[in-house]
């Protein structure tokens, strides 16, 4: 097993961002660094208050390389920023070929079944 195959990496995991930091705050501050695929920042579902934490994924390995050197250790607000790169959430030979993506739908209904749910997406 070569040391990178538990990682994915076009995909830079970043924590202790700054609470104020949506989606596109992320992506700006990553953009200078190459071509960005997705820019997530995670949230509490309930209170839509940011977590502290995100992804960013790349369009390639280097350009994610070059964002961790370079944003790790960065000090935003009172923050100190921390980059790696994630860990794979899938079978690491197909992870950079088929990117997983979820898709959150909400409010729902209360009598909403996975089976009205495939009908309209399927």
């Amino acid at each position: 097993m070569e040391p990178h195959d538990d990682l994915d990496l076009c995909n830079v995991f970043v924590k202790y961002l700054p609470p104020d930091t949506n989606d596109t705050k992320l992506y700006e501050l990553f953009s200078v660094h190459g071509e960005i695929i997705s820019a997530k920042v995670m949230v509490d579902h309930q209170t839509g208050n940011s977590l502290g934490y995100g992804f960013v994924r790349f369009s390639k390995a280097l350009e994610a390389q070059e964002a961790i050197k370079h944003l790790s250790g960065q000090r935003i607000q009172n923050k100190t920023l921390l980059c790696k790169f994630s860990n794979c959430s899938s079978n690491p030979s197909t992870a950079n070929l088929h990117p997983s993506t979820n898709l959150y739908i909400k409010p729902l209904l209360l009598n909403t079944s996975e089976g009205n749910i495939n009908i309209l997406f399927f």
